[in-house]
């Protein structure tokens, strides 16, 4: 075991000597052709490898540029290079799927593309920066399964080490190649006026045909510098040329639009371009900046520059390009708070699960002490108000269990939302002293949601919109539709006239670690964000700092018509026989407290495989239960929905109730159980007579 222990010791070692020395050759590569021809040598030698060839991506097509062995007889020179279309061959289907390949036995794949040297077994290896495939390092090897994975690995490792150099390169060998074709252009331009000037010193007699050349000559760079600048303006990136004392030469239309300032205004630099570094930067934020234009609009962008030189190397200007990230860094944001609206999820779940089961078991003894002591008015009085708090904090649960329950929603309902964005504007503002303006687009369309949780979500924002809104405070509120992303939605959209969250405040409005003096009593902003993801819609905030808060409600459009299912009404139902399990006695011996004043017969149980056997028995000897109550969790022990599994193994037509601390769908058909109602953790004597009594009419009209 220690001979094997240094052996992996020794060979880690001699991995991470030769990662540090290949990241050190890379450095010292001043070109694209010397990091490539590099690697393929470092390759070769390191890994021991018959054959190693580097391909570049160049366009759609990978071209080989470099190569250690039966590919490089001499020099620098490829023998008979190949091109490859991505996807075609090992090589090209590698670099469309961006995932390292082994080939064992080429003699067995169709893919292979025989070059100089037919090896019998192949291995490549893709070279990704950004997500993209730039490169792609093959081997190939005489004999069959010829590569370990530790060549693999290394190689691999190798790869990513050289990613971000080989793009870099790139782009240097690019920007040369532009530098030095805008430069040659010039070049040519100056010597053809050089020329034309010559002879018009020359020859007195030709002036007014050099003239006339000249003219020719003028319009020629008037059009090649139009079409220069056309290019330019083209460019979805803003662009700014600027000579040695940063008069600017240049502005894209893109620049144009982002600083609120126009080229014919002739600026200095300074006067419209100031971009500041973003707060709390993180790493890999080095050309991330804040800008704020002429109208005090914010943006965010990433920058570049690169200067302008003449032959001599004088230094002429400074090219700046820069484009606006800001979608793409709120994209990773959301994603961001997904992930951490998730981790929360996971506690809230939990708490609210126990917190369930302690209500149930307070709200119903409060509730039978409080039916058995109606005639003792010094004891009912103080119990009803015990329960009565006891019935407000479920509130508590269910929020936590909404805002844990992250998948979407199932059974939503079309419905039209200006009635419930007038019924919020009343309840949440017309006694505050707020001006109010609500703009109605005509012939709204309907949106598939959970009335009452869009509703929490509504008075939520409009609370915040008081919260920030200035004085004398004013909220304005356009409803209509928009297309976004290749799909209708319903926009609301909810400004104030206060003062917006600084940038780095908006950026954690919806964080839930984030303590802020904008949660409602009932629901946080965090808790309005995970509901309206649930319902698949989008929360946003649209402000534009310094300007007022504007916060916009995307949901997606219903393809139905505005309705709601019918609800029958819950009928009292004579003495029923039910069977009633949960692993918490307490609950139990609330349960039967409950369901014998309410003329039943209970019996109690506290796993699954105790129902079973009860529910068998009860049949065998013709005194059947009418209903079966199962709690959906049994630590330990067979749960609800496996207990009705085997239930209606012996009666298919078994009528079930599955209780539940999460929150979920009141009615649910699943291929496995079949029908069953759900009972929400907190209940007391009136959500537990209501529900059997649904499930009683519900079958009744089934059958």
């Amino acid at each position: 075991m220690s001979n094997i222990r240094s052996l992996t010791e020794a060979r880690q070692k001699s991995e991470l000597e030769v990662i540090n020395n290949f990241a050190i050759q890379l450095l010292q590569q001043r070109s694209l052709e010397d990091l490539l021809w590099t690697m393929a040598d470092t390759f070769s030698r390191v890994l021991q490898l018959e054959d190693c060839v580097i391909y570049l991506r160049q366009g759609t097509m990978l071209v080989q540029m470099a190569a250690a062995g039966p590919k490089n007889p001499v020099g620098r020179q490829i023998k008979s290079p190949l091109e490859i279309r991505i996807g075609e061959g090992i090589v090209g289907n590698v670099a469309l799927r961006a995932r390292a390949e082994v080939v064992r036995d080429t003699r067995e794949d169709h893919r292979y593309i025989a070059d100089e040297f037919s090896g019998r077994s192949e291995m490549a290896v893709p070279v990704v920066y950004g997500n993209e495939v730039i490169a792609v390092i093959d081997t190939e090897c005489a004999e069959p399964d010829g590569y370990s994975d530790h060549q693999l690995r290394l190689m691999t490792s190798l790869a990513n080490i050289a990613s971000s150099r080989i793009a870099s390169a790139i782009e240097s060998r690019d920007k040369e190649l532009m530098q030095l074709q805008l430069r040659r252009l010039n070049e040519e331009l100056e010597q053809k006026i050089s020329e034309r000037t010559e002879r018009l010193r020359l020859t007195i007699s030709q002036l007014q045909n050099e003239m006339e050349e000249r003219r020719t000559i003028e319009s020629e760079l008037y059009r090649e510098k139009e079409h220069l600048a056309a290019t330019l303006r083209s460019i979805a990136d803003g662009v700014i040329a600027v000579d040695d004392n940063n008069q600017i030469m240049f502005m894209s239309k893109s620049a144009e639009l982002m600083t609120g300032r126009s080229m014919s205004d002739s600026l200095q630099l300074a006067d419209i371009y100031q971009p500041q570094p973003v707060s709390a930067r993180q790493p890999g934020d080095e050309n991330i900046f804040q800008l704020q234009n002429a109208q005090g609009h914010h943006f965010l962008i990433e920058e570049s520059r690169s200067g302008i030189f003449d032959e001599h190397q004088g230094f002429l200007g400074t090219i700046i390009s820069f484009r606006d990230i800001a979608r793409s860094r709120r994209k990773q944001e959301e994603n961001e708070l997904d992930r951490r609206l998730a981790s929360m999820a996971e506690l809230a779940g939990s708490v609210a699960f126990s917190f369930n089961n302690a209500l149930t078991i307070m709200t119903g003894n409060l509730e039978i002490a409080a039916q058995r002591a109606r005639q003792y008015p010094e004891i009912s009085e103080p119990v009803e108000l015990a329960l009565s708090v006891s019935r407000q904090s479920s509130a508590l649960p269910r929020q936590l269990s909404q805002f844990a329950n992250g998948t979407p929603l199932k059974l939503l309902k079309a419905y039209r939302i200006q009635p419930l964005v007038e019924d919020a504007v009343s309840f949440y503002l017309t006694a505050r002293d707020i001006a109010c303006v609500v703009h109605i687009e005509n012939r709204l369309p309907t949106v598939d949601i959970d009335e009452n949780q869009i509703r929490q979500v509504l008075g939520n924002l409009l609370t915040h919109a008081r919260l920030t809104a200035g004085k004398p405070p004013r909220i304005e509120i356009t409803l209509n539709q928009l297309r976004e992303n290749n799909r209708d939605w319903l926009s609301i959209t909810i400004t104030d006239n206060g003062t917006a969250l600084n940038p780095e405040e908006a950026r954690r409005l919806f964080d839930p670690a984030i303590s802020n003096h904008f949660r409602t009593d009932r629901q946080s902003l965090a808790e309005a964000y995970g509901i309206v993801r649930r319902h698949g819609g989008t929360l946003r905030l649209l402000s534009d700092y310094p300007a007022g808060n504007t916060m916009q409600l995307l949901l997606a459009v219903s393809e139905h018509q505005a309705g709601q299912s019918p609800v029958s009404g819950a009928n009292p139902q004579s003495s029923l026989k039910i069977l009633f399990m949960d692993d918490d006695a307490m609950i139990c011996e609330v349960a039967r407290q409950m369901l014998d004043l309410m003329g039943h017969k209970v019996v109690t149980v506290s796993h699954g495989n105790a129902a079973v056997s009860e529910y068998v028995r009860a049949r065998e000897i013709n005194e059947p239960f009418d209903l079966v109550i199962l709690d959906l969790t049994i630590f330990g022990g067979l749960g609800g929905q496996e207990t009705l599994t085997r239930i209606r193994h012996y009666d298919p037509d078994a009528r079930c109730i599955l209780m539940t601390g999460q929150i979920s769908d009141f009615l649910t058909e699943t291929p496995d159980i079949g029908l069953i109602h759900r009972l929400q953790k907190p209940f007391g004597a009136e959500l537990l007579s209501e529900t059997i009594s649904h499930l009683m009419d519900q079958d009744e009209r089934r059958h």
